[in-house]
């Protein structure tokens, strides 16, 4: 990690209320290439933050760790391509997603991961997963 930083906690959920917004707009579509630009920006940020990691705070798995994750998965399904083009962020999500409870969850029966919205179903943009 380049170092503890205290606005890492926030930078992530203020990533996720600006989609939140931006996904309630009725013009979306016009919103939304608007702000992918600030998007990659951001994404670029957050990977240089993590760098070689392997965690969020480096050696130590945290909080921040899934908090990340699961805001980082909400700006995957927005723009896929934006996320996969931060390897480091692309090798992070492997990362939590192979810690043995975390691969366990996603391979049950009862994982949502491929079936709940990301915002309020009468969102413009919902989330759903394809």
């Amino acid at each position: 990690s380049s170092g503890i930083n205290a606005e890492w906690p926030l930078r992530p959920g203020d990533l996720r209320n600006a989609i939140t917004a931006l996904c309630f707009k009725p013009n979306f579509e016009e919103a939304k290439a608007e702000f992918l630009p600030k998007l990659e920006t951001r994404l670029g940020e957050i990977a240089k933050f993590i760098g070689a990691g392997p965690w969020v705070l480096g050696d130590k798995l945290t909080y921040l760790d899934f908090f990340g994750y699961e805001i980082l998965q909400h700006l995957k399904a927005l723009s896929p391509e934006h996320f996969n083009k931060e390897s480091v962020l692309v090798e992070h999500e492997k990362r939590v997603r192979d810690l043995p409870n975390m691969k366990k969850w996603f391979e049950s029966e009862g994982c949502t991961d491929k079936t709940y919205c990301i915002n309020a179903p009468f969102a413009v943009w919902p989330g759903k997963p394809s």
